[in-house]
C-alpha cells in the first residue's frame, strides 16, 4: 500500500466516522424531541381526562411528532451509510495490504502488477497505474499485457502510445481481432486529434 493510498483511506475512513457521530447526534435529538413532545401529549390527555385546560397541547401534536420521527429515521440512515463507508475503506485498506504482500511473496507475477494498475486506475492514481502496467509488461511482455496497457492509454486520451501497444500486440498475436479493432479506434482517434 502507497503511502497516498494510506492516506485517502485513513481519510474516507474519517468521513465515514463524521457521518456516524452525524447521524448519531441527529438520531438522540431527535429521539430526545420526540420523546418529550410524547411525554407533552399525555401530559395534555390527562389534564383533558381531569378536566383542567389543554390550551397549548395542540403545538407538539400531529406535525411535530412526525417531523421529529423523520429526523430520528434520517439520523438512523446517517449513521448507517457512515458505517458502511468506513467498513469499505477498511476492506479496500486490506485488499491493498494483501495485494501489496502477495506482490512482495511474488514479485515476479505480472497479474499482481495488472490487479494492482487496475486498483489505482479506480482509485485515479495514474502514474501509480503506470507503473505497474509497465512492470507487467516487463515481466511478461506478452500481446494480453500490450493490449491492456494500450487500453490504459487509450482511455488517458494518449492515442500515440495505445496505437504503439496495439501494434505490438498484434505483432505477437496476429490472429487475436480484438488488437486490431483496438489499433483501428486509437489510430481514428489519432487522424481526429490531427485534424482539429
Amino acid at each position: 500500500m502507497t503511502p497516498k493510498q494510506a492516506t485517502e483511506a485513513k481519510s474516507k475512513m474519517a468521513q465515514g466516522i463524521g457521518a456516524m457521530v452525524v447521524g448519531a447526534v441527529i438520531l438522540i435529538i431527535s429521539w430526545a424531541l420526540m420523546h418529550s413532545a410524547d411525554n407533552h401529549n399525555v401530559t395534555c390527555q390527562m389534564q383533558g381526562y381531569t378536566g383542567q385546560s389543554t390550551a397549548g397541547c395542540n403545538v407538539t401534536s400531529g406535525g411535530l411528532f412526525i417531523l421529529f420521527r423523520i429526523a430520528l429515521y434520517a439520523g438512523i440512515i446517517i449513521a448507517v451509510s457512515g458505517l458502511a463507508f468506513v467498513l469499505h475503506a477498511y476492506q479496500e485498506m486490506q485488499n491493498n495490504m494483501t495485494l501489496d504482500s502477495d506482490i512482495a511473496a511474488n514479485p515476479r507475477n505480472p497479474a499482481l502488477y495488472i490487479r494492482r494498475a487496475k486498483r489505482a486506475v479506480g482509485l485515479q492514481q495514474y502514474t501509480e497505474a503506470l507503473a505497474d502496467y509497465n512492470t507487467a509488461v516487463k515481466l511478461a511482455p506478452s500481446a494480453h499485457y500490450y493490449n491492456v496497457r494500450g487500453n490504459f492509454f487509450y482511455a488517458r486520451k494518449a492515442y500515440d502510445k495505445a496505437a504503439t501497444d496495439y501494434r505490438k500486440a498484434i505483432e505477437l498475436e496476429p490472429h487475436v481481432v480484438v488488437y486490431r479493432n483496438n489499433l483501428a479506434k486509437a489510430e481514428a482517434r489519432q487522424r481526429g486529434e490531427a485534424a482539429t
